[in-house]
């Protein structure tokens, strides 16, 4: 009963991925366009350029590739599919946004799997983990609090004395401690349920900042998106993150080398690598730099 629930869920969790990845890429449509009056960035020299015409036919392929793919366990289709996303990646660095790396590595099972069911889902759990922990570790630098919080006291508790919000400031903090202690109770099965209660609570937050702010409207589905994914990576789940020694030999048997492979990349590029951002080594990206106010605006809409 419970390897149908989460074969559900994963089934589910794939088709929240590609919709919400639609919608990320219509609200930001002039990055996947070659008409607009911003530059294209190629990764490489040689990576060739598209005329007007051809980008937005290509965008357009990639949209409804996505539309199809919510709705389809091919593995062959999912390869296909990052073939054209690699490409138009590599031809637009302005494209290699936070929102799109989450939603590619969300992805990337589908394509690595003939069939991905519940056995992966300490994968997709800990990407989240990452997202939450890393989100909050690095909003202790930069300038989170002189920054975004600053503007959060002005816009959501319309705060406009200068001094008064300069005392207030030492509050700032509760919030990456917040999404830092979301990421461990996510991690414990015991606290799951209380973690992703929280989760949600932060996003509507986010949520309510951004549209309150009139910021980049792609930040709206992609934080709806995050509600429902850590719901279905986490609510009400019993698997451990620690080890497989909790299992019987039934279901340890079930874990592949290479089933362990991809929990265990999970882990290392969401979890550790992350780490080497402060010494140059991890993009800040990939490193879950989101609202900390060390690279500026994160996210790229245009709108």
């Amino acid at each position: 009963m419970m390897a149908k629930i989460l074969e559900r869920r994963i089934l589910i969790l794939r088709i929240v991925v590609c919709l919400f990845f639609v919608f990320g890429i219509g609200l930001s449509f002039k990055v996947w366009h070659t008409d607009r009056l911003f530059p294209v960035l190629p990764a490489f020299d040689w990576i060739p350029s598209s005329t007007d015409d051809v980008s937005g036919f290509l965008a357009m392929i990639l949209i409804f590739g996505l539309l199809i793919g919510a709705f389809v366990t091919s593995r062959n289709y999912f390869i296909g599919f990052f073939v054209l996303l690699l490409f138009l990646l590599l031809q637009d660095q302005m494209r290699w946004q936070p929102w799109v790396y989450i939603y590619v590595v969300f992805l990337l099972p589908f394509a690595i799997w003939k069939r991905v069911d519940g056995k992966l889902l300490p994968y997709f759990q800990f990407l989240l983990i990452g997202v939450y922990l890393w989100s909050g570790a690095f909003k202790f630098g930069g300038s989170f609090i002189e920054l975004t919080w600053d503007k959060m006291l002005r816009t959501l508790l319309l705060i406009d004395d200068p001094g008064t919000r300069q005392s207030l400031h030492f509050l700032g903090y509760g919030i990456p401690v917040m999404e830092i202690l979301i990421a461990f109770g996510l991690f414990f099965k015991k606290t799951r349920n209380l973690a992703v209660l929280f989760a949600i609570i932060t996003h509507i937050i986010i949520l309510t900042y951004v549209i309150t702010n009139q910021q980049n409207s792609v930040i709206y589905p992609w934080n709806f998106a995050m509600i429902l994914l850590v719901i279905l990576c986490f609510y009400r789940t019993e698997n451990s993150l620690t080890s497989w020694a909790h299992l019987d030999s039934a279901r340890r048997a079930e874990f592949s080398n290479k089933v362990k492979l991809q929990i265990a990349s999970g882990a290392f590029f969401f979890v550790f690598m992350p780490a080497l951002n402060p010494l140059g080594l991890w993009d800040n990206y990939m490193s879950f730099h989101l609202y900390s106010g060390t690279n500026g605006t994160f996210c790229v809409g245009l709108d």
